[in-house]
């Protein structure tokens, strides 16, 4: 059990839980009971709907959630007529939804993990992003694997790797090219037409190369693709090449998503397909919500501003908003998120211990759980809050007694599906491009800064892995700019201005700095993306 696991538990008794149900009237808060709550969101929800119509409704989702509150919320917002609704918060490119797999897999039973020969991690940080996914693979490496990684940050892995590419996210992209334009040589196999257009001058290099032959000569191998990964703004040109280095070498193509994401994807929290695959109206991604801010919200288990990458984004969209409504374990506090402000309703969510529900985990395979304790105060299962929502707005199919009664609604196929697979399709390779005394900054998200329950653990906060925000980068490049160590520096992109203390960390490459989210004092800087760095005044 990872330690993130272990203690995070402490969360779940601390002050700043939500007891009861509460709504804003003007700029005062109330305490008040479930129907008059629910009454109130009704009509709120309603004011807005008739106003402005289904597809002002946007609804995001934590990845923590189970896979019967992902259910629900996707049913209630498409029987209001949106479809409007995701839980990929973090995330950048949406290029390839229309060919995505039925949901993110790691490609093999998490088990084999452990008897490989030979991986190719791309943007992941699995020892602290998915520690016991990041133990399956030491074990394979301490018998001999050959892991071979290409990331944004030199992260300290708990085994030695073979070989390492260490760039920017642009960089990243060109460098993985350069290992399919290696495999490709050495099996004299076509390069794709598409690969050929945005990739026609990349040449492997050393390093590139030497992943190519290795791999090749693997007879188990797996190609990764981590949290960073899959929130890189090119996302979907590294899954094209990923499939495209997995097919060449014999390899088996995995993603990891976040925390119950997979569920996510199988309940139908996406905005272009329903539960189990089905066809849906198409509605907008996480990011679009947030960038084409919509009149109305609903928030299940998440902080808009620390949860999604683009924390600037989101916390303009929820000022935007006429009406918000927020399903939340906890209080929200000024000092982390403006929602005593932007939101109009905090109903209390029960958290995973105090419901039934089910995860899935990276494999596909369904994990069901039941009420370790009964749930605090008002608090209740999410299910049965968005179950109950969908009787007062007067919808059908919303009778359910249990989560047994989700659970066969959704009727979900037994989920051992074919690995992924992703067509050699670049729709998103586009670079970000940088202007004269920019860099690029690295929005990752600590271990312990990942979500709601995590953030409040304090075991957890009090760990090494829990620095806090800095602004981080190698000593030649803080050199080149003339700051040193301990300089207070401001950061500054379209979306604000931050001010941090300078920590140089030979992790970080040539070109970048690494400014993490997940924290209210980096909120203002948006997503990955251009930075200018000066010494503050």
């Amino acid at each position: 059990l990872a330690d993130r696991d272990r203690f995070s538990y402490e969360a779940l008794k601390g002050e700043d839980r939500l007891r009861v149900p509460m709504i804003r009237r003007g700029t005062k808060w109330e305490e008040t009971d479930w129907t008059t709550a629910f009454e109130f969101t009704v009509a709120g929800l309603k004011k807005v709907l008739a106003a402005h119509g289904p597809e002002s409704l946007g609804a995001l989702a934590a990845p923590i959630s189970t896979l019967e509150e992902f259910y629900l919320l996707q049913k209630l917002v498409r029987a209001l007529g949106s479809g409007n609704v995701d839980h990929r918060l973090r995330q950048m490119d949406f290029s390839d939804d229309a060919v995505a797999p039925l949901f993110p897999s790691l490609g093999r039973p998490i088990a084999e993990l452990e008897s490989l020969d030979g991986a190719l991690l791309i943007g992941a940080n699995p020892r602290k992003d998915q520690p016991l996914i990041n133990l399956r693979l030491r074990k394979s490496a301490l018998k001999g694997a050959r892991v071979f990684a290409i990331n944004p940050v030199d992260y300290d892995f708990s085994y030695k790797l073979a070989g390492k590419v260490i760039a920017g996210p642009a960089h990243m992209v060109r460098a993985l090219a350069g290992v399919a334009r290696a495999l490709s040589a050495l099996k004299k196999a076509e390069w794709p037409a598409a690969f050929a257009k945005h990739f026609r001058d990349v040449k492997p290099g050393v390093s590139e190369q030497a992943m190519a032959e290795a791999l090749l000569k693997s007879t188990r191998a797996s190609v990764l693709l981590g949290s960073f990964a899959l929130s890189h703004p090119q996302a979907a040109a590294l899954r094209a090449l990923a499939q495209y280095v997995a097919d060449l070498c014999g390899a088996k193509l995995g993603q990891l998503p976040d925390a119950n994401g997979a569920g996510a994807w199988l309940a139908g929290c996406v905005p272009h397909r329903a539960a189990a695959g089905k066809t849906a109206t198409a509605g907008r991604t996480a990011r679009d919500m947030l960038h084409a801010p919509r009149k109305s919200y609903l928030l299940l288990g998440l902080e808009p501003e620390l949860d999604c990458l683009d924390g600037a984004a989101a916390a303009a969209a929820m000022r935007a908003a006429e009406f918000v409504v927020m399903l939340t374990t906890f209080k929200p506090s000024p000092y982390r998120t403006r929602a005593v402000e932007y939101a109009d309703v905090w109903l209390p969510l029960a958290p995973f211990t105090e419901t039934d529900g089910t995860f899935v985990n990276a494999e596909g395979r369904r994990q069901e759980f039941v009420t370790a304790v009964s749930p605090l105060a008002e608090a209740r299962p999410g299910w049965k809050i968005l179950r109950m929502l969908g009787q007062h707005l007067g919808l059908s199919g919303f009778e359910q007694a249990g989560v047994d009664d989700v659970r066969r609604e959704m009727n979900l196929p037994d989920t051992t599906p074919a690995a992924s697979s992703f067509p050699y399709t670049v729709t998103g390779a586009e670079q970000t491009m940088l202007a004269a005394g920019q860099l690029m900054r690295l929005a990752e998200v600590p271990i312990y800064a990942a979500d709601p329950i995590v953030r409040r653990a304090p075991a957890l906060q009090k760990t090494v892995d829990n620095p806090p925000p800095a602004a981080r980068m190698n000593a030649a490049q803080a050199d080149k700019l003339g700051l040193v160590p301990g300089d207070n520096v401001q950061l500054v992109t379209p979306q604000g201005v931050v001010s941090l203390g300078l920590v140089v960390d030979a992790r970080v490459p040539d070109g970048c700095v690494l400014a993490p989210a997940g924290y209210p004092e980096t909120v203002m800087l948006g997503a990955h993306g251009p930075v200018t760095v000066r010494a503050a005044s």
